[in-house]
């Protein structure tokens, strides 16, 4: 389902956009979509990376965008950098017969498949202007400590020695999914964090722990 932007207060984006409580639809593998919005808000200039959505404050309103609206993203992060992003086709893992689309907006990109649904990167502190940073505040060049402090977890040892270099951050429920890494629970979608060391040098989001994908 679909909908026009219709008013909401920051409060509320922050809602749509809180991590720990919140638990998805049933029946679907996916969270159902957020409905972008604007409304009056005090908050200044700022990009809100959540795990459901993104979230921009600018000139006293708050737009919400969702995950499975890839268009409205684009035209987002097209409104606030005033470029046209490059764009590059990309084959799926090994295995799948997939084929998606990055679109780079130099700092933040978008990954976008043939349902309409996209994942972002972003690998800047400050997008053309704008802060860029989740919920819970971890940006860029958060320390690693500063995540912890923030209700991060360890996730992927990517190098295998004992430290992780990717942490995960908040967690949504997915009803109808299970867990890979802790079988028997429901699967749950979270920002995930890439680290250079003890400092943070991506967000990614939505990940998951319950699909390859």
């Amino acid at each position: 389902m679909r909908r026009s932007l219709a008013a909401l207060s920051l409060a509320a984006a922050a809602a749509l956009l809180a991590a720990c409580t919140a638990t998805a639809p049933a029946a679907e593998p996916v969270p159902s979509e957020t409905t972008p919005t604007t409304s009056p808000s005090s908050a200044d200039h700022r990009l809100i990376v959540g795990i459901q959505a993104v979230a921009y404050a600018h000139d006293g309103d708050t737009t919400v965008v969702s995950y499975t609206e890839s268009q409205q993203l684009q035209d987002l992060l097209r409104s606030i950098s005033h470029q046209d992003p490059a764009q590059e086709t990309v084959d799926g893992p090994p295995g799948y017969d997939v084929q998606m689309t990055r679109y780079d907006y130099d700092g933040i990109s978008l990954l976008s498949g043939s349902d309409g649904r996209a994942s972002i990167t972003v690998e800047t502190a400050t997008f053309h202007g704008v802060p860029v940073a989740t919920q819970e505040g971890i940006s860029v060049g958060s320390t690693r400590a500063e995540a912890m402090d923030a209700g991060a977890r360890d996730g992927y040892d990517q190098n295998g020695d004992g430290i992780a270099d990717w942490l995960d951050l908040g967690s949504v429920e997915i009803s109808g999914t299970q867990s890979l890494v802790n079988p028997g629970s429901v699967g749950i979608q979270f920002v995930m964090l890439g680290l250079d060391g003890d400092t943070v040098r991506e967000l990614q989001a939505p990940a998951n722990d319950f699909s390859d994908l």
